[in-house]
């Protein structure tokens, strides 16, 4: 099975089917199609970063086959995962305003000169995905989860995991 595969498989859709019914933008399959590719891309390179991250660069790299069994043993915990998203996306709409972009001291953006109409249009499926990963991160490895988030080159990254690690311990607490 390959990655495009799981994300069509009965499991992820019956998530993607919850997810929907409790009002979290996922963007149509037809207008993610498009960019099908690079995000599948993007989430094998979240996978590989992942594998490097826990097992060092010499690792065997797990073939497509396994990384799809190994997101699929994540869909196990439906509750979890579901709890997870949702705290997620609200995250996510609550701190939209927020610029994600690190600049050098002195070199900050003006306040007027940063947008302020941000619009949340939705996830691509393969983000849903991403988010799997994520809570396998923080639950399971998060001494770890910082330098995962600098490999992704996720801006503020020290924040952000403080960030994570908040919202699953208000999540599940």
């Amino acid at each position: 099975m390959t990655i495009k595969d799981f994300l069509c498989c009965d499991t992820f859709q019956s998530l993607i089917s919850e997810l929907k019914n409790r009002n979290i933008d996922i963007i149509d399959k037809a207008e993610s199609q498009k960019n099908e590719t690079v995000l599948i891309r993007i989430l094998k390179n979240e996978l590989k970063e992942r594998q490097f991250l826990l097992y060092g660069f010499s690792c065997v790299l797990p073939s497509e086959e396994e990384s799809v069994e190994w997101l699929l043993s994540l869909l196990e915990n439906d509750s979890e995962n579901l709890k997870y998203i949702c705290a997620r996306d609200r995250f996510n709409k609550a701190t939209m305003d927020e610029i994600a972009e690190e600049y050098p001291l002195g070199e900050e953006q003006d306040k007027e000169d940063k947008p302020t109409n941000n619009k949340h249009l939705g996830y691509p499926e393969t983000s849903i995905a991403k988010f799997l990963i994520e809570l396998d991160m923080v639950k399971n490895h998060p001494k770890q989860l910082m330098d995962y988030y600098k490999r992704l080159r996720i801006p503020y990254a020290t924040k952000f995991t403080s960030d994570m690690k908040r919202l699953y311990k208000n999540t599940f607490a």
